[in-house]
């Protein structure tokens, strides 16, 4: 349908002004959003890419995507983003880059999209492992040695600060772990608006 049709039906259907923005807005994210699973999907990207595709879409806009497309894997990635990724913490804050010195600005975000991207591949399990990956980036290091390995081990079963503090660095052992590589099974398709 495009923008005249809809137009139309607007009219039919009696909406506002405001609401009739709101559902076009809203159309224009699902077909961007559809177009951004398709390129994840081609690149076999990783979770938390899948993760930054969704994470803007409303629910009903996310369901809508699902309920529109009738291929399967499409589903099961906006389904699993819905049941799982969406609910995936990150216990770090701003806050926490405040404490470290950082200055408040585009930094921020960068830092704060990539340790949220550890967690959400399972990198990054707990507060202490995400507060070492703050620390590194910060620090402008490599957080390579904390992605090739798994997480969740000793680190996050010490007791875990509460959320809104800052863990002293001694507080956080140095990791050194090893590879662990993982992959995606996809394939590519159209999608029907």
């Amino acid at each position: 349908m495009d923008a005249q049709q809809f137009g139309v039906i607007g009219k039919r259907l009696n909406f506002s002004k405001r609401t009739a923005e709101d559902i076009s807005r809203l159309r224009g994210q699902i077909r961007d959003t559809a177009q951004g699973l398709f390129n994840w999907e081609y690149h076999k990207g990783a979770l938390s890419e899948l993760y930054f595709v969704l994470e803007h879409l409303p629910v009903e806009g996310a369901l809508f995507l699902m309920a529109r497309n009738p291929r399967e894997p499409l589903q099961k990635y906006v389904s699993l983003f819905l049941t799982t990724l969406r609910s995936k913490r990150v216990e770090i804050t701003g806050n926490d880059l405040k404490a470290l010195g950082i200055e408040p600005g585009p930094r921020y975000t960068a830092i704060l999209r990539q340790v949220t991207a550890a967690a959400v591949d399972g990198h990054a399990a707990c507060r202490a492992e995400q507060l070492e990956m703050l620390r590194r980036l910060a620090r402008g290091e490599s957080i390579e040695p904390l992605l090739a390995g798994k997480a969740g081990g000793a680190r996050c079963a010490l007791p875990a600060p509460p959320p809104g503090s800052v863990v002293a660095e001694a507080d956080v052992p140095e990791l050194d772990r090893p590879a662990d590589a993982g992959s995606n099974d996809m394939s590519s398709k159209d999608v029907k608006e």
